[in-house]
């Protein structure tokens, strides 16, 4: 096998199996194991991460959550303030003193607020509670009349200008403490209308550290721009500032964006010497964005997790390519002792030695091997017996082969030949040199042999011999042909022997000819001076006397058109035989053919039909050979079949005329149809046809005929006691130009042949 070229050809220059199995296994540990720790700790960071990022959303729904349930506390307080009985009057008569006694225990009850501040409906401060943001919850200051003006507050100013008549929300710095504080604003209504609001609130601080305490996490509250509102990390100036350059007003909008579809923006962010994992989601009060929080968790837990898993992944995968190594170093050992064992033994058997043996008995594949290599040794040597006696009585029979047999290989060169062949060869080469051949005569002849189909002989006359050759490819199962066998045959004295014969043939077909027409003129003449006769001699010997005539007719015909039929088969042999092709009327032809037929099919009891176009179809032919033709077809026709009909049709197809003669007789087997068309060959059927006349030269006759006119004959179709069907085909010719008054058909003045068609265009049928 060629060794590879890629990076992999390495291994194959090592010098042993040994190297090959333990440097590319260690490496492969190596690999593996380095792949392995990769990607069990990526496995580990990954499950960490999504398990953290899950925390974070998770704590941010509780937070949102948690939003809504303190803005709920807020309106919850502020329906209190405005629906608790004596409010309403209060404000409308302006008794700010008595309204204070109401509020105040609302004020005190609900801890959760850090503020509660009545206005006028001009928007200024009438009343005010509080608590201090830094100290006791429980402690409540109040205000009276401080009149500061809370217009400019825009959910104030909609509140009293009717506008928002439900509630309103302000997140804006508190006037007393100064802290950032949320309010929700309601309206105070009176019987004239809306007397005033009442505003209810929480610090954002204590927001957010409720907020934490709920979701235990870390809070950043950003605004719009992006500026710090509260945290609860500690963040000093530069925190800040590098918080800033982190998220700006684009990362704002963004979070607004992913929002609205349902996705969450993630960052990572140090501080405090901490790193932290933040998830921001819009701060909604009233159900409007007054901000950004992020929700942070601090992740130096995750990269300590991740750092660890890789060490002790580390530790346990080195321990364990250890263990691999050394174990696969003694398994590769176990394999490769055998494997030499077996190598000395192959390298033996390649130098012939079929006696060696690996005698390895383990049960491992690589015993198996062992085993079968042993039996297969043992099968080698009892076939190499074996192909060295079948070599030698296969010598044994080319050289009994009283033919040349001669093989090549794929390129044409000769590889072996028999004795016989050797002295077809010497005669090849005496004829050449006899007849100054400048060519190797040999080569020559195998070469005209290229074009030889499978199994067909060909005749070569190489100078006084006459050769019969016959050549076959050798091909193997895959379809590859790995050469060809020719046999070759010294056929010279059968050659001569044949010319001989055609000699005979032709002489004696001559010979015969002669005496033939005189002989055929006197019957004739007999049958006609019979009646002259009649009245003077007795009725049975008038009778035994003509049916002597006929019979006498009939045989002297049937001589005559089997010595007709030989002197044709020697023209044929001598390159003689003349076609005379002059433009004619097929159908003139034929009706003058078959009149003479329609009398013997009915005494027979055949029915028989013949149907012609009603137009003449031209030919260029020669009217007597193909009368010929036309006549042996139905003397087959009418003498095998017995019972039935016989059909003769004529068509036009792609400018031939085409004659077909259909028959319901004793049909042909299947075996004897492909030489119905070869010389002195008869189909014998049926046992009732036994004694008919006839040499077996018809058909060969039509079909040299019609193949010198340009025309073929075919069997169409035949079955056993189902009919035959024969035809053949000729080209149309034009029309020749027809004189003044010339008749064009003669089938027209035929009244007594059938009945014809019309129409021109119609077939005209005759029949019996």
């Amino acid at each position: 096998m060629k060794p590879p070229t890629r990076w992999w050809s390495f291994f194959y220059g090592l010098p042993s199996i040994s190297y090959k199995i333990i440097i590319p296994y260690a490496m492969l540990t190596l690999a593996l194991a380095a792949i392995g720790i990769y990607v069990m700790t990526s496995l580990v960071a990954g499950s960490f991460q999504e398990r953290f990022d899950n925390q974070l959303l998770e704590a941010g729904r509780i937070i949102s959550g948690e939003i809504v349930n303190q803005e709920a506390l807020r309106l919850k307080v502020s329906r209190d303030a405005t629906n608790t009985q004596g409010v309403s009057e209060a404000v409308a008569k302006e008794d700010w003193n008595g309204l204070y006694d109401i509020i105040y225990p609302i004020m005190v009850t609900n801890l959760d607020v850090d503020s509660l501040i009545i206005v006028n409906k001009q928007g200024k401060e009438v009343l005010r509670f509080g608590r201090d943001p830094n100290g006791d919850k429980a402690q409540v200051y109040e205000n009276h009349q401080n009149e500061i003006d809370l217009i400019s507050w825009r959910a104030v100013s909609d509140i009293l200008s009717g506008k928002t008549l439900e509630k309103g929300v302000e997140l804006a710095s508190d006037t007393q403490s100064k802290q950032l504080i949320i309010y929700t604003v309601a309206p105070l209504r009176t019987q004239a209308g809306i007397g005033g609001a009442v505003l209810v609130g929480n610090y954002v601080g204590h927001e957010i550290l409720l907020l934490r305490e709920v979701a235990a996490a870390d809070i950043i509250l950003l605004g719009e721009p992006p500026t710090i509102l509260g945290s609860t990390i500690r963040l000093t100036e530069a925190d800040k500032t590098k918080f800033s350059a982190l998220f700006t007003s684009e990362r704002y909008q963004m979070v607004l964006a992913l929002a609205n579809q349902k996705q969450t923006l993630f960052d990572n962010f140090e501080a405090e010497q901490q790193s932290y994992r933040l998830a921001y989601a819009p701060f909604l009060l009233n159900n409007k964005p007054y901000g950004v929080f992020a929700v942070a968790l601090s992740t130096n837990f995750v990269t300590t997790t991740n750092n660890n898993s890789r060490t002790t992944l580390t530790v346990i995968f080195t321990i364990g390519v250890v263990i691999v190594f050394v174990v696969g170093l003694g398994v590769s050992r176990q394999i490769i002792q055998p494997l030499k064992r077996l190598v000395q033994v192959t390298q033996a058997v390649a130098r012939g030695d079929l006696k060696q043996r690996t005698e390895l008995t383990s049960r491992d594949e690589v015993g198996v091997l062992a085993a079968n290599f042993d039996h297969m040794t043992v099968k080698l040597e009892e076939k190499t017996n074996q192909l060295e006696e079948e070599a030698s009585k296969l010598t044994a029979i080319l050289s009994s082969i009283a033919d040349g047999v001669i093989v090549q290989d794929a390129t044409g060169g000769i590889i072996s030949q028999n004795p016989a062949a050797d002295n077809i060869i010497q005669a090849i080469n005496k004829t050449s040199k006899d007849t100054s051949t400048n060519a190797d005569p040999l080569q020559h002849l195998l070469n005209s042999l290229h074009d030889l189909a499978f199994l067909e002989q060909r005749r070569i006359n190489m100078g006084d011999l006459v050769l019969s050759a016959l050549s076959a490819p050798v091909i193997t199962s895959n379809h590859e042909k790995l050469g060809s066998v020719v046999v070759l045959r010294d056929i010279t004295k059968e050659v001569i022997a044949e010319k001989l014969k055609d000699k005979f043939i032709q002489d004696v077909s001559h010979e015969l000819k002669t005496p033939m027409f005189p002989l055929t003129g006197a019957i004739t003449l007999i049958k006609m001076m019979l009646p002259m006769i009649q009245a003077q001699v007795a009725p049975k010997i008038y009778d035994k006397l003509l049916h002597n005539a006929n019979v006498a007719d009939e045989q002297a015909n049937d001589i005559k058109n089997v010595v007709m039929a030989m002197v044709d088969l020697s023209e044929i042999d001598a390159d003689s035989f003349a076609i005379n092709c002059i433009p004619m009327n097929l159908l003139e032809l034929i009706e003058l053919v078959t009149r003479d037929w329609y009398g013997p099919m009915e005494e027979k009891g055949l029915e028989f039909e013949v149907i012609v176009p009603a137009e003449p179809i031209w030919i260029n032919g020669d009217w007597e050979k193909l009368a010929h033709v036309l006549r042996a077809l139905l003397k087959n026709s009418y003498n095998y079949t017995l019972t039935g009909r016989v059909d003769l049709s004529v068509t036009c197809q792609a400018e031939r005329v085409v004659v077909l003669l259909k028959d319901t007789g004793v049909g042909i087997l299947e075996k004897d149809q492909e030489q119905l068309f070869t010389r002195f060959y008869r189909a014998i059927h049926d046992k009732k046809t036994y004694e008919l006349s006839g040499i077996g030269l018809g058909l060969y006759l039509s079909k040299v005929i019609l193949e010198r006119q340009k025309g073929e004959i075919w069997m169409q179709e035949s079955k056993a006691y189902g009919g035959s069907t024969f035809g053949f085909a000729l080209p149309i010719a034009a029309a020749p130009e027809m004189s003044d008054g010339a008749e064009e058909d003669d089938w027209a003045e035929e009244d007594d042949w059938g009945e014809e068609a019309e129409d021109n265009n119609e077939a005209v049928i005759y029949t019996t």
